[in-house]
């Protein structure tokens, strides 16, 4: 059967069946899709009327069925003897450093960019300096002795420039110091007769001086060893003092290197070769080092500008999960989900454990998971500079990050991505290859959700077609033992944390599945594409098709060679990733809302060059920069606010001091005092004072406005499992959160609710009213709290268990006595909440709610149950006075279901009690349901109203209308 099975998969015909059968299959899926409301998700696009997992299906079925047709076509070719490549690289140099001084120019010609015109200069500036030196060198120990001598010249100077409290870039005078530092420790080092010292004394001398090219960086970690020693102990010394200190440990450690590795290294014919020594160093130590040092003189800074991020709402993304660990202890996916996952908290955590700050804002300060910040960003290009490495030479990978715009081939922001694949590139497959690979597959599920499963399907994969490349049925079984250790290390964990929390398992994995669906679902745009242009052609056709036709390709070798070089493991395993996390552009940040996110496509299209291309291997590192290039002068940039997230700006200026205008680097001549968020003023201190004045004990409040940032600027426990409420868009998890918050209120822990921002963008996402995509949390609020006050444009909502004498004005007032000590406080925006009337946009929700809704209510809900609302007749058909004719019973899940026969289509408008109400689309095509949930207006919960009004912009027919109570 296997063998039948193996001819089949050789014959092209079955593959472009199959494809056909695909595509066949995407038609018919686009054809016949209609809205789904299967989980009762509430979104921007359900609005709409339009089901986004479409989107989802159809470019998943595109991916197979494209592969599916290539397979067939590579299969129909006669296969070249040599058709897999040596892809172990050696290219010279000077080839290199040509092409990419070539790129530089080329790039300053498109961009004019100046960035790139001082990359051209530095470049032929090495290139001379190294030849001279070369050339000129009584040593022999080859090129890579010039090359540390440069490197550590080159931070010598930098080091210079920051305690001289200078900003460095590679202008004149910079190049004279360097010169000059350059040709001395050049002197020194051919003052040395390296006959006389021996080998294996020259290979310790460079081991021991390694600690210098970290040179720099000692004055960001004596920065930051003195704050710390300020906040931890009170010890107010000079980051000078300190500075010594750390340069004398960096002595020490040079000492203790050289005599450790003289000792260590026998003498005689078993002296390694120098110059393999020296590569070792240059590759593993200096490079790496050299490149995240630069990243981090580039991103430091000793004071954070924070004027609250975006927003309220990112801004608590960011902080609120490191406030709840470090305050109350609440554990990550037990006792709340962070949004992003350990995404948002890693970096944060490494700053509030040295420092342990009051202020939970300061921990971003060293950086954050979208990679801003020093610490992520220097973390990133030492995985990016290891993971290039591995196509290419070390030294090649290294100019490439430093002289080229390398971040249209792997953001920083997905950098984490690339840690499994340092599991595939050995051919043993051993248990502990598959130990790694899974044990960073399950990180990358707790860093971020989307990450793990495109790992997870990208590692299931290579791990099948591993299988198929002639290896032995072992393979499989120590995969599937590694892969049952992970899962049993890490499930046991989980329920263990459960265990302790008294928390449901299933609950919570539940709600985690629910949330990962919502986020790719829900929170979408029904449009993904502004217009068809340059950007929208590349973003979801031509670089999705570097993946398309690598895969094809690699399948290909699989099928009919049975077997694949390691790198060509690594590389699909990148394509596939890709693949599967690119879902997420056709959804949220796409095309359509001015992101452009290339994700790992183009890196796929720059390494086809060195998989596939039967050349020359210079020629093959080469066609590598010129894809680089062309990816960076032909891909457009962000336009919108993502910009600092997503392609805005070359590499060459963050990675060297070429262009660098961001803040100095120096170090500190006295103490810094505490406190190092500037401005400090968020323009919400009125709110803080007020919960925090307000607020005691374990008494919290519940965020309803968008502005999870309160909880930790007020230092507040989060009284839910998830703190995003653009989330809370589906039954299941609305009531999940009902159980927590009605257990809250009824203990008294939960005394008020903040309702609204004031503002548009926040109170209505994306054009849709909280109130409608989280109608259950709204219709909670509206059950048990009632309006109050408005504090910094805040809405504040108390609890009805409160007792409240006099006005509510007057009890906020008597409970927050800090207002009257506040200069000009009736400046400070405490006015009582004035009702305004709302009308809501709902679009297609009424339609999708009567058709699609499992729950059913328009049948399931009893004749007898109903409360009839006649037309008053003498009106004309385009606008109808419906009265309710008994008192309402109950409010809570209250519709108005309408049945409507139009000819047209356009929006009708139903409202009620002087000016609430909701505007809706109205379909043509015969009778049709419209079942609207009026009571997530909180105008529903008013007394005295018992008429409505239906306007529509043409005539319709209204069939019949009733009020159905309660679901």
């Amino acid at each position: 059967m296997i063998t039948a099975l193996g001819t089949l998969l050789r014959k092209p015909t079955s593959f472009m069946l199959l494809g056909v059968a695909v595509a066949a299959m995407a038609g018919l899926v686009y054809l016949g899709d209609e809205p789904s409301f299967k989980y009762r998700v509430i979104g921007v696009s359900v609005l709409h009327g339009l089901d986004v997992s479409l989107r989802a299906k159809i470019y998943i079925l595109s991916i197979f069925g494209g592969i599916c047709f290539i397979l067939a076509f590579l299969l129909r070719l006669k296969p070249p003897k040599n058709l897999l490549p040596n892809i172990t690289l050696s290219p010279k140099l000077s080839v290199i450093v040509a092409t990419l001084l070539a790129c530089n120019l080329a790039l300053y010609g498109v961009s004019e960019n100046a960035v790139f015109l001082s990359a051209s200069y530095a470049l032929v500036y090495l290139t001379v300096m190294a030849i001279f030196l070369n050339r000129f060198s009584i040593n022999d120990h080859g090129s890579n002795s010039i090359w540390i001598i440069i490197i550590l010249a080159y931070q010598l100077t930098v080091t210079g420039y920051c305690l001289a409290g200078q900003v460095y870039r590679f202008d004149p005078q910079f190049v004279a110091i360097f010169t000059l530092v350059l040709l001395v420790s050049f002197a020194l080092f051919n003052s040395v007769n390296s006959e006389k010292i021996g080998s294996k004394r020259t290979a310790a001398l460079a081991y021991a001086l390694s600690p210098l090219v970290a040179l720099p960086l000692t004055i960001v970690v004596a920065n930051e060893a003195q704050y710390a020693l300020l906040v931890r102990f009170g010890m107010a010394v000079s980051s000078w003092w300190v500075w010594v200190v750390l340069l004398g440990l960096v002595a020490c450690s040079i000492v203790s290197l050289y005599l450790k590795k003289t000792l260590k290294v026998p003498p005689g014919n078993h002296e390694p070769e120098t110059e393999n020594v020296l590569g070792n160093l240059l590759n593993l130590i200096y490079f790496p080092i050299l490149i995240g040092s630069n990243v981090v003189l580039t991103e430091y800074s000793n004071v954070l500008l924070y004027t609250g991020f975006h927003d309220f709402f990112h801004g608590g993304e960011e902080i609120v999960p490191i406030q709840q660990f470090l305050q109350f202890g609440s554990i990550p996916y037990i006792d709340f989900i962070p949004p992003h996952g350990l995404f948002d908290m890693l970096p944060q955590l490494f700053y509030q454990l040295l420092n342990n700050s009051v202020d939970y804002r300061e921990s971003l300060l060293w950086g954050q998971g979208y990679m801003i910040g020093w610490l992520p960003r220097s973390l990133a290009a030492i995985l990016i500079y290891y993971f290039l490495s591995k196509f290419l030479t070390h030294k090649v990978a290294f100019l490439v990050l430093l002289f080229l715009p390398i971040y249209h081939l792997i953001h920083p922001y997905y950098v984490f991505l690339t840690l499994p694949i340092y599991a595939l590139c050995n051919s043993k497959g051993s248990f502990g290859q598959w130990l790694v690979l899974w044990s960073a597959v399950a990180f990358l599920f707790l860093w971020r959700i989307d990450f793990g499963i495109a790992a997870t399907v990208a590692a299931v994969f290579t791990c099948l077609t591993w299988r198929l490349s002639n290896h032995p049925a072992g393979m499989i079984r120590r995969s599937l033992f590694a892969l049952s250790v992970v899962v049993l290390i890490s499930g046991g964990l989980f329920l263990f944390l459960c265990f302790i929390r008294q928390q449901s398992p299933l609950g919570i994995l539940e709600n985690v599945i629910d949330y990962a669906r919502i986020i790719t679902l829900a929170t979408a745009y029904t449009e993904f594409i502004g217009k068809i242009d340059l950007s929208a052609v590349l973003q979801y056709a031509l670089l999705p098709a570097f993946s398309v036709i690598y895969l094809s390709y690699f399948l290909y070798l699989i099928i009919y060679h049975r077997t694949s070089h390691p790198l060509h493991r690594v590389a699909a395993f990148m394509a596939v990733a890709s693949l599967v996390i690119s879902v997420r552009s056709l959804n949220r940040h796409s095309h359509y809302e001015g992101v452009f996110n290339p994700y790992f496509f183009v890196l796929i299209a720059a390494l086809l060059p060195v998989l596939i291309m039967q050349t020359k291997v210079t020629l093959r590192a080469a066609l590598f920069l010129f894809v680089c290039s062309a990816s960076y002068a032909a891909l457009p940039k962000s336009t919108s606010f993502f910009y600092y997230f997503f392609y805005d700006r070359p590499l060459a200026s963050q990675y060297v001091g070429l262009a660098s205008d961001r803040g100095l680097v120096k170090l500190h001549s006295g103490p810094v005092s505490r406190g190092r968020v500037k401005p400090k003023s968020l323009g919400v201190e009125n709110t803080v004072s007020f919960l925090q004045s307000y607020l005691h004990g374990e008494e919290s409040f519940y965020d309803f406005s968008n502005s999870p940032l309160l909880y930790a600027l007020a230092q507040k426990k989060l009284p839910s499992y998830h703190m995003e409420k653009l989330a809370q868009v589906s039954d299941n998890l609305q009531n999940n959160l009902l159980v927590k918050l009605r257990e809250e209120h009824d203990e008294g822990r939960l005394p008020l609710t903040i309702f609204r921002q004031n503002n548009p963008s926040w109170d209505a996402v994306d054009g849709v009213n909280s109130e409608i995509t989280s109608y259950r949390m709204a219709e909670f609020v509206y059950e048990n709290f009632v309006p109050c006050v408005n504090i910094d444009n805040y809405e504040i909502w108390l609890s009805r268990k409160v007792d409240v004498e006099g006005s509510c004005e007057d009890h906020i007032r008597k409970h927050w006595p800090e207002h009257d000590k506040r200069p000009n406080p009736d400046k400070k925006g405490l006015n009582p909440i004035v009702q305004v009337p709302e009308v809501f946009e709902l679009r297609q929700l009424p339609y999708v709610w009567a058709n699609y809704d499992d729950a059913d209510p328009i049948t399931s809900i009893a004749d007898a149950q109903d409360i009839e609302i006649v037309p008053v007749p003498g009106w004309e058909d385009r606008q109808f006075e419906l009265k309710i004719l008994q008192v309402l019973a109950s409010k809570s899940g209250s519709y108005i279901h309408l049945k409507i026969r139009s000819e047209k289509e356009g929006v009708a408008e139903l409202s009620y009690a002087d000016g609430n109400g909701f505007r809706f689309d109205i379909l043509s095509g015969g009778a049709r349901d419209y079942l609207i949930r009026v009571s997530a207006q909180h105008a529903w919960y008013e007394e005295g109203f018992q008429t409505m009004l239906l306007r529509s912009e043409f005539s319709i027919e209204l069939l019949s209308a009733r009020f159905i109570p309660g679901d």
